[in-house]
């Protein structure tokens, strides 16, 4: 099977879709595709280079950072598709997947939208309204449109009714053998550990306040990055439990990993979620996840049975309550979980069925 990929970003580039598309590029690699990734190019990366058996081919774009165009990535698929068995775009609100069902490409398109049904500020709320007809367009013109969960099926089914035919549920994995492969930091304190773009919405301000309130001895690490992490940081520096949280940055996948298999319990009390990522992630290194109560979550805790909890994100006696029970829990290695490898074979099936449609 021959697959072109498009997507906002790709690795090193750090971010949920970006992970969900590196991953199950290099299982499909593995799996005898040949896959081709075509995406926006950020400054430092090169245009062209071969990923772990991944063509990744980088197109520049304009210079907004939140809403990058790119006319050249646009017209690529027009030039390039018909090489290939089909292509797959990820990402609602990209303009990158948009770019490809508007070149209506000669070969089926699949779309992965990680649909949110809004925006998490009142701009991009905003703009939101305003892009769903072309949302809309990129949408009906997909052969299948792939969520995460079925809460994300159900979101995209209500608000485009006219999918009820093309949408199929993929859930997300997570990296099963670097997870168990990888080291706990030695003597490290009882960790709660949150990772991912430090946004508004995710709400990691909560999960601050909750510590505060704990009593079990530990520490919070914070890994990621974002336009909350000033404001998260001041939260924090005023604290009563003030030293023993501290914010990272982006770090290596390696030490990610490594965190994962440090810590405890790995909180995400979001707003909004087509998935929950780093809840599997977590599970699969032997942490507990405190998840808050969403429904994309609560579909996530029932994959992941008792090692899952769900709370009300704004009970903060509720999520202290949860993260205390946690840090007197050891982590208990590594679990088994749906890999990549897994997601990868759900795509590959059904590629075939739209390549035979």
């Amino acid at each position: 099977m021959r697959v072109a990929v498009v997507a906002p970003n790709y690795a090193p580039v750090v971010g949920g879709v970006e992970t969900v598309v590196t991953h199950v590029a290099r299982a499909l690699v593995e799996r005898g595709c040949t896959v081709e990734v075509w995406t926006h190019r950020r400054a430092g990366l090169p245009a062209y280079e071969v990923d772990e058996g991944v063509v990744v081919r980088r197109f520049a774009t304009t210079r907004s950072a939140r809403y990058p165009l790119s006319p050249s990535l646009w017209s690529h698929p027009r030039r390039a598709a018909r090489g290939f068995d089909v292509v797959h775009a990820h990402s609602y609100h990209s303009t990158a997947a948009l770019g490809a069902a508007l070149a209506r490409t000669p070969v089926p398109l699949v779309v992965t939208p990680h649909y949110h049904g809004v925006g998490h500020t009142r701009a991009a709320r905003l703009m939101h309204v305003g892009y769903r007809p072309l949302g809309a367009r990129l949408l009906t013109r997909a052969a299948a449109v792939v969520a995460v969960s079925a809460a994300e099926e159900a979101l995209l089914r209500n608000d485009f009714p006219v999918l009820a035919a093309t949408t199929c549920v993929v859930p997300n994995g997570a990296d099963t053998a670097a997870i168990a492969a990888a080291e706990p930091w030695p003597g490290a304190a009882p960790t709660v550990l949150v990772a991912g773009r430090l946004e508004p919405y995710k709400r990691v301000d909560r999960v601050v306040a909750a510590f505060d309130r704990c009593t079990a001895p530990g520490r919070v690490v914070v890994v990621g990055d974002g336009p909350d992490r000033q404001r998260l940081e001041r939260l924090a520096s005023g604290a009563r439990r003030a030293r023993d949280v501290a914010f990272l940055g982006r770090v290596p996948d390696g030490d990610l990993a490594r965190w994962l298999r440090t810590a405890r319990a790995v909180v995400s009390l979001s707003a909004h979620e087509a998935f929950g990522l780093v809840a599997a992630e977590g599970v699969a290194a032997g942490a507990v996840a405190v998840l808050s109560d969403i429904p994309a979550h609560r579909e996530v805790a029932a994959m992941l049975g008792t090692a899952a909890r769900v709370v009300a994100a704004d009970d903060i006696a509720a999520v202290t309550a949860a993260i205390d029970a946690a840090l007197t829990t050891p982590n208990e290695g590594p679990r088994a979980v749906r890999s990549w490898d897994d997601v990868a074979a759900d795509y590959l099936a059904l590629y075939e069925r739209v390549v035979t449609r």
